[in-house]
């Protein structure tokens, strides 16, 4: 769980660096990173050239998003989003990542 927080830092601080907009994509048991360049549409957060990616190998744990998001070159999110890890053989074990438009907060929290 520790490694999808390390990620989403990773991401924000990459924008920062590279003075470009970089996209944060749930696709499956996967959480991407990609390049967006100067693009601020959201939608380009799946497709567009990848920079890191972390698989989750466990069986057990799903990995949930409700959308795509980004951030830009001063590191805000682009929209807002929120990413969920759940362990599918205990239901009641549930961490939920916000990241919040406009700001650059990651807050971690238990899900309700």
């Amino acid at each position: 769980m520790l490694q999808v927080e390390s990620t989403l830092k990773w991401a924000r601080l990459t924008a920062m660096e590279r003075s470009a907009n970089v996209g944060i994509c749930v696709q499956g048991r996967e959480l991407l990173v990609t390049n967006m360049g100067t693009s601020r549409n959201i939608l380009d957060a799946c497709s567009s050239a990848l920079l890191k990616r972390l698989a989750v190998d466990e069986g057990f744990i799903s990995l949930t998003s409700v959308g795509s998001t980004g951030f830009d070159p001063r590191g805000l999110a682009i929209v807002s989003t929120s990413i969920y890890i759940r362990r599918t053989d205990d239901p009641e074990t549930c961490q939920r990542y916000t990241i919040q438009a406009l700001r650059g907060l990651i807050r971690r929290e238990a899900c309700q």
